[in-house]
């Protein structure tokens, strides 16, 4: 899985979420998990995004993003939910495609940063896994060059906005700031 690993707090959401709607990249975002009960939200803006991640879980700040020409439409898959939390019936939906893009933003936790990751499947990875995830349909539908494109481009846009980094990984401007005054990085 092609990834770009970097640091981001949330001061720097702002500047992560414009790299992603920069409109010569023209992509589409997604939840990458709905809300119990609920579907799938599409986000046509940073705004939107921001405003989701805005008093969220951890678990929350991640998106799917789907190149342009990149052939395939992510799949919803419906998935029953249990646990003690949970009523008979309530569900979910995830976000799903061989060719997408996704992104998990890092969390401060006990003074350490968690990474971010940036990555999506290779062609190889997806046809390796295809009979597993039959649902998700034959890898080979996806336009590859267009998700490895965009993926790139993504990749660039973060490291120019870097104030640092750590090895490869890219230090976002608040995330370097706030190393400087003792927050840890976390190197996993």
């Amino acid at each position: 899985m092609p990834s770009l690993y970097f640091y981001a707090v949330e001061d720097d959401h702002p500047l992560l979420v414009d790299c992603l709607f920069e409109p010569d990249l023209d992509l589409r975002a997604f939840e990458t998990q709905s809300r119990p009960n609920e579907g799938i939200r599409e986000f046509h803006s940073a705004d939107e995004v921001l405003g989701a991640w805005r008093g969220s879980s951890p678990s929350r700040l991640t998106l799917v993003l789907l190149a342009p020409d990149s052939g395939v439409a992510p799949t919803f898959r419906k998935v029953s939910l249990r646990g003690p939390s949970y009523r008979r019936g309530d569900y979910d939906f995830r976000c799903e495609g061989w060719g997408l893009i996704h992104l998990h933003v890092g969390q401060v936790t006990h003074d350490q940063l968690s990474r971010s990751t940036l990555g999506h499947n290779s062609e190889r990875r997806a046809a390796g896994r295809a009979q597993t995830y039959d649902w998700l349909g034959a890898p080979d539908a996806w336009n590859w060059e267009a998700v490895t494109a965009t993926s790139r481009a993504l990749n660039r846009g973060i490291r120019k906005a870097a104030s640092g980094f750590v090895g490869s990984r890219p230090i976002l401007p608040a995330a370097y700031q706030a190393s400087q005054s003792g927050l840890l990085l976390d190197p996993a």
